[in-house]
């Protein structure tokens, strides 16, 4: 019997933690996040894959690094400006 084909994925959490997941080939950033309860707001987390924007049905490959990047607070406007 043949063994399933697995991707391995490095999962940063920027300012939490750095973990690794294995799962099957062909899933998607979505699935990843959804297993591993890496929680996101989505209208404002960063995904990135390999360094490059994704979304969350971006295909995984083996070796890929996906980065979440939390929303940025603040930003607001200067007194006075």
């Amino acid at each position: 019997m043949a063994e399933e084909e697995q991707v391995r994925v490095k999962i940063v959490q920027l300012g939490k933690q750095v973990f690794n997941y294995a799962g099957p080939a062909g899933c998607t950033v979505g699935e990843v996040l959804k297993a591993t309860r890496v929680s996101i707001d989505h209208l404002r987390t960063d995904i990135r894959l390999n360094g490059e924007s994704a979304g969350e049905g971006a295909l995984l490959r083996d070796g890929d690094i996906l980065t979440v990047l939390p929303p940025i607070k603040g930003g607001g406007t200067a007194p006075g400006g």
